[in-house]
């Protein structure tokens, strides 16, 4: 029991996106009453213990990583996301508030017609609905290309294809709302702080689980190696040139 909670360099860097938070929040000024801390203390409970899971879940068994299985896993996390936006809502009137657990969780209908909580706290509005979508697309296209070419050239990790399942989840469930509700519908509530959704905990954990592959696999480097950098690209291109060609006889 000790071990699956003892701290790790893989576990911790799934507290990444707090840290970052924390100072944010308080230049936002979130942070004014004390008891807005709870909702903070929770999240990083709860990112910790999900991370803790996630550890003992893949570092001990090794699933097999059939590309069919991870994208119906990434469909079904996307499809679950807009069933609960539906219900939502059907269920929930506009910016009604649920208590899940009181001044920590709530349960609330909030539309962001931003589609992000970072375009709309800093008024980014250059982009627009059917750019978003657009971009949706392109992250979904190029993260199946980058994750069979770090399979096939480096090696087959639960960590890799984790983080690919969420990215896509995430990157499938936006694509839904820019094209099917015309807004986010978010409805997972932190009191003070923000409202989010599904969407945003697969990419939360998507981008967890690529920081726990490159401590995993120790590929971090400071250094600027721009020559390693464009064999790297090269080698790329010429993965999805072979690719698109093997597509196009088949």
């Amino acid at each position: 029991m000790l071990a699956f909670f003892k701290p790790t360099p893989i576990k911790l860097v799934f507290l990444l996106e707090w840290l970052l938070y924390l100072p944010f929040a308080l230049w936002m000024g979130y942070l004014s009453e004390a008891s807005r801390l709870l909702p903070i203390l929770f999240g990083v409970l709860f990112y910790y213990l999900v991370a803790c899971l996630l550890v003992a879940l893949l570092e001990r068994r090794r699933p097999r990583l059939l590309l069919s299985r991870l994208l119906a896993l990434a469909l079904g996390l996307a499809g679950l996301d807009q069933l609960i936006k539906l219900g939502v809502y059907r269920l929930l009137p506009l910016e009604t508030s649920i208590p899940l657990l009181p001044g920590i969780l709530n349960l609330q209908q909030a539309r962001n017609l931003d589609h992000s909580w970072l375009m709309s706290v800093f008024q980014w509005r250059f982009i627009g609905q059917a750019g978003l979508a657009l971009l949706s697309l392109l992250g979904l296209g190029l993260g199946i290309l980058i994750y069979r070419y770090y399979v096939s050239s480096r090696r087959e990790s639960p960590w890799a294809a984790l983080s690919w399942v969420l990215f896509s989840a995430g990157l499938l469930s936006a694509l839904c709302d820019q094209t099917l509700w015309g807004f986010t519908l978010d409805y997972l509530q932190l009191p003070g702080h923000f409202v989010a959704d599904g969407k945003d905990l697969y990419l939360s954990f998507g981008l967890g689980a690529l920081l726990a592959e490159i401590v995993h696999t120790r590929s971090f480097s400071l250094s600027l190696d721009l020559p390693g950098a464009a064999r790297e690209l090269r080698s790329f291109l010429r993965f999805v040139r072979d690719d698109l060609r093997k597509i196009l006889r088949a």
